[in-house]
C-alpha cells in the first residue's frame, strides 16, 4: 500500500490564487478562514482491496475519508468544513490498491471528471 496525491491540471475558477499549476496536487489557502473542502473521483472496476480517498492537510491530518471495498467502479465523494491559516494547504490522496486504478481524468468517462474544491465560508 502507498499514498498518492492526485494532480488537478485545470481550474474552473480561483478568486484567491489558491491553485498553482506548478504544484497542482494542492490547494494552498491565501486567506485564513473556515473552508468547505471536498473532492469527487471516479475509480475503475479493478479495485480488489479496501481503498481510501482522503483530504489531507499540510499539518499531516486526514480531515475526511471515503472508503471502498470490492470490485465495482464508481464515484467517491469526500467533503468537510475545516479551518485553515494562510499558507496551509489541502490535498486529495488515495491509498492502497486504488492508487494503480484511479481514473483521475479519464476522457472516456467525462461525466465523472475529477473535482477538488475549497469554498471559504467564514472566519476561523
Amino acid at each position: 500500500p502507498g499514498e498518492l496525491a492526485i494532480a488537478f491540471n485545470t481550474e474552473r475558477w480561483d478568486t484567491d490564487s489558491m491553485h498553482s499549476p506548478g504544484d497542482n496536487t494542492k490547494i494552498t489557502f491565501s486567506t485564513p478562514g473556515r473552508y468547505l473542502i471536498g473532492a469527487s473521483l471516479y475509480t475503475a472496476a479493478a479495485v480488489t482491496a479496501t481503498d481510501y480517498i482522503s483530504l489531507k492537510t499540510s499539518v499531516g491530518t486526514y480531515a475526511a475519508l471515503a472508503r471502498w471495498s470490492g470490485t465495482t467502479s464508481g464515484t467517491a465523494l469526500v467533503e468537510i468544513v475545516w479551518p485553515f491559516t494562510a499558507g496551509q494547504y489541502a490535498q486529495v490522496v488515495v491509498t492502497n490498491a486504488i492508487s494503480a486504478t484511479l481514473q483521475a481524468s479519464d476522457a472516456s468517462v467525462t461525466a465523472y471528471a475529477a473535482e477538488f474544491w475549497a469554498h471559504r465560508i467564514g472566519d476561523i
